[in-house]
């Protein structure tokens, strides 16, 4: 997108927004995780409104039920979980346990999935030279199945730059001590179990990896696969030409890490609800032209759910059917302030961590990391992230990339015009 003049200014505090937000929600969220029912979250915090730290022993929690070998429910006798990835962290899954999903971590801390978004907008930032069109290879071409995506070869894609990420994801999942989670969905489990049965010697370059992402048919369609669209959507918006491919772009992104046909269709409806905010539209008049794509029928649930009590919020697993939905509820309701609509995210329970992280980055989009500074609320959250200082730094690097390259797409279009 070419943005000009004060514009550029009022997106950049935009793309800060949502980047902060995604961190908030997700890290409000966190210690309350897959809590079905709310009188427990009352049991155990009272009602969340700020950062805490999860419970040791969560009675209730599939954790101890899942597979530590790959994906889903199944035995705790596969070494994937503590061996190859989450080092150490075995015991926590194991049967009788019964903790927490992000045991022992700190308040503000964010869970896995919020950080391997972090990876992403590192990735982008330290390769600008991925970002460069003659840089894109044929979209598909290592991808799912091996399908060309429709592109025209040599058309603008991401394929260089999630190879790279495909290799600091592995290199980062695979490193002991490199995040302090618990907790990794069943994707990852499946991507690492394929990676862990490929020879040493396959495990590493870009072509290799791309063949490791898997589903489970039950547990893979779900919100946690829609995170990673937030920086490509930051990019897009900011830098990408106007005719970029975004199917093609979201789907290399998702199925990456997870083989999905039906989760790309989410993330690009989401892609366009996350770039109609960035670009000023009213979040909630952005809500309603999305919904009307899901179901026309939906814009009434919305407008009803405006006026119901904290009470009536829905609770929804991870599945991507009713989670998205319920975000948009969320984002609908509680559009006029970011703070309420995060709290009231994470007191509904449910799986509410990567729901919060996406709702996160809308909040923070639509209002701006600007508005921060007169919300004393927001901006006590945003300095309380247990990894803040790290975040500020990082957060500034992308937008400074994200202004440079909105300086040089503009350059090329009045060049292209002459």
């Amino acid at each position: 997108m070419v943005v000009e003049g004060e514009g550029v200014t009022t997106l950049l505090n935009r793309v800060r927004g949502a980047l902060w937000g995604m961190y908030i929600g997700d890290a409000l969220s966190m210690p309350v995780h897959w809590y079905y029912d709310r009188r427990r979250i009352q049991q155990d915090f009272g009602k969340i409104e700020g950062y805490a730290r999860p419970v040791a022993k969560f009675p209730g929690s599939i954790m101890n039920l899942s597979n530590t070998g790959g994906g889903g429910r199944g035995s705790d006798q596969g070494n994937i979980i503590g061996d190859v990835i989450l080092h150490g962290k075995r015991d926590f899954w194991l049967r009788g346990g019964q903790y927490h999903y992000h045991h022992g971590m700190q308040p503000g801390e964010n869970t896995l999935d919020t950080l391997l978004c972090r990876l992403l907008v590192n990735t982008i930032q330290a390769n600008p030279d991925l970002l460069e069109v003659e840089n894109y290879d044929n979209i598909g071409s290592l991808g799912p199945g091996g399908k060309n995506g429709g592109q025209e070869s040599g058309s603008v894609g991401p394929s260089a730059l999630v190879d790279k990420y495909l290799e600091e994801y592995a290199r980062f999942m695979t490193t002991p001590g490199s995040h302090n989670d618990v907790y990794a969905a069943t994707a990852h489990r499946m991507f690492f179990a394929n990676w862990a049965r490929a020879k040493k010697d396959e495990r590493t370059s870009a072509r290799a990896l791309r063949t490791f992402a898997d589903n489970d048919g039950h547990n893979t369609d779900s919100i946690d696969g829609i995170i990673n669209v937030i920086p490509f959507t930051l990019l897009r918006v900011t830098s990408l030409p106007n005719d970029v491919d975004r199917e093609a772009w979201v789907s290399d992104i998702i199925n990456a890490l997870r083989r999905s046909e039906e989760l790309p269709q989410w993330g690009v409806l989401y892609d366009e609800l996350l770039g109609r905010v960035l670009l000023g539209q009213p979040l909630r008049a952005a809500v309603l032209e999305v919904a009307e794509k899901i179901n026309p029928g939906f814009i009434k649930v919305l407008k009803k759910a405006a006026t119901t009590s904290s009470d009536s919020d829905p609770m929804t697993a991870c599945y991507i059917q009713s989670s998205f939905p319920a975000m948009l509820v969320f984002a609908y309701k509680y559009a006029d302030d970011p703070v309420k609509a995060l709290l009231a995210s994470a007191n509904a329970g449910g799986e509410n961590v990567n729901r919060s992280a996406i709702l996160g980055a809308l909040m923070g989009a639509a209002h701006g990391a600007g508005n921060f500074e007169d919300s004393s609320r927001m901006k006590n959250l945003q300095r309380g992230l247990f990894n803040a200082d790290a975040y500020e730094q990082e957060v500034e690097k992308f937008v400074t990339l994200m202004e440079k390259r909105s300086k040089q797409t503009a350059e090329t279009k009045k060049k292209s015009e002459l």
